[in-house]
């Protein structure tokens, strides 16, 4: 009897310890580094912020698990993930980077938030359409496809920084921005000089797709991401509203 009371103990403090174990890893989240409020951004510190942190933020205090984060440049942030030198992607989509993942066994959440990248340009150009585009300011280590297959001629302003993306556009120094549209109006709206001077070009070619989070070494975690986008749709659309993000 003693030898079998010790050997449930044993089994139950095993578990314990793997459970303990799981609970305080800390798994690596491999992020952009830009400025995309109301999405993300990195503070003046260093720190992850907006929507995608808060969501993060409370999946950790729901389950234990702890994230650190990552903010890199989206070519070396792809490369490291392929690498396999980080343990998750956020945001990521299955239509992005095709070329680079090839190959690779690549799992992804669920969506977590939709998004829309588009064209905004300036009001008085509401009627431009895409032979009369000329120049496009574009995120680097962004995909342009829509534009690059209908537009041979079309020359690409690539920028890590936002903000001057929309003020070469004020400036009349580029004819539109192509990127996250809520990004670009969430700058516009905020700006006394930007505002009601753009517009979302909802007439031509736009992407509608879905953030989600990636990884090549974690299935199980993500099982439990996406348990938890399932059971939390109440707090996370909260989350959304705290943010302004309205889809």
């Amino acid at each position: 009897m003693n030898f079998y009371n010790k050997s449930i103990k044993c089994i139950f403090l095993f578990i314990f310890l793997q459970f303990n174990y799981a609970q305080s890893q800390t798994y690596s989240v491999g992020v952009e580094n830009l400025n995309y409020a109301p999405y993300f951004y990195i503070d003046s510190s260093g720190n992850y912020k907006g929507f995608s942190n808060d969501i993060f933020e409370l999946f950790m205090q729901k389950t234990g698990i702890k994230f650190k984060f990552l903010p890199m440049p989206i070519f070396r942030l792809y490369k490291e993930f392929i690498d396999g030198n980080i343990d998750f992607k956020f945001p990521d989509s299955i239509n992005w980077q095709s070329e680079m993942k090839k190959n690779k066994n690549i799992i992804y959440s669920d969506d977590v938030i939709t998004y829309i990248d588009g064209i905004v340009m300036k009001n008085e150009n509401k009627n431009k359409n895409i032979s009369e585009i000329k120049t496009i300011g574009t995120i680097r280590g962004f995909e342009v496809k829509e534009y690059k297959d209908k537009n041979k001629n079309i020359k690409f302003l690539e920028s890590n920084n936002i903000s001057e993306l929309i003020d070469s556009l004020y400036k009349d120094k580029i004819d539109a921005v192509f990127f996250n549209i809520a990004v670009a109006l969430y700058i516009v709206n905020n700006n006394v000089q930007y505002k009601n001077k753009f517009m979302f070009r909802k007439d031509l070619p736009y992407v509608l797709d879905h953030y989600k989070m990636s990884t090549i070494k974690n299935k199980k975690l993500i099982e439990d991401f996406n348990n938890f986008l399932k059971n939390n749709n109440k707090e996370i659309t909260d989350l959304k509203k705290k943010n302004g993000i309205i889809y």
